[in-house]
């Protein structure tokens, strides 16, 4: 089992070639750059390809009227070690158009009357899909343990 480690790696973004680190620390990852630039994952994946669709999150077990309270949703590339946090929702469903058809866990977690939920859905985006992430209530350590288990 990895413990610590440093990884230093040269990545050219258009003109300019920076040269992160990413720290691995047990189950945690620092990015830490160089240069003030977004390093999140849609910017090595280009724009071909791309799909657009809808994640839909919903609870079950929780009384009428319950709503979800920091609802956390993302999309895990499988194999990749990258994630992609979703933004731009209107209650809990969300247009994607920023993936591309690769395999993926769509994963999403809050609270529910301060309860801790969580889902996961594997998928390959497709343009016009809909997916659903279900959230239960489930052990926050068991819920970590399964989204580990998924790299």
């Amino acid at each position: 089992e990895l413990d610590t480690a440093t990884v230093s790696t040269g990545l050219t973004t258009g003109s300019t070639t920076v040269q992160p680190k990413a720290v691995y620390y047990r189950d945690t990852v620092s990015m830490i750059c160089d240069s003030f630039q977004f390093w999140n994952w849609d910017q090595f994946c280009g724009t071909s390809g791309l799909q657009t669709f809808q994640v839909s999150v919903i609870v079950t077990g929780t009384e009428a009227g319950s709503t979800i309270s920091s609802l956390h949703p993302y999309a895990l590339f499988d194999k990749e070690n990258s994630l992609m946090a979703f933004k731009g929702a209107y209650g809990n469903n969300f247009s994607i158009n920023y993936i591309p058809s690769v395999p993926v866990h769509f994963v999403a977690f809050g609270l529910v009357n301060g309860h801790f939920y969580g889902g996961v859905w594997a998928a390959t985006p497709k343009t016009g899909q809909t997916y659903t992430v279900t959230l239960t209530e489930v052990d926050p350590t068991a819920f970590k343990a399964q989204i580990d288990g998924l790299y």
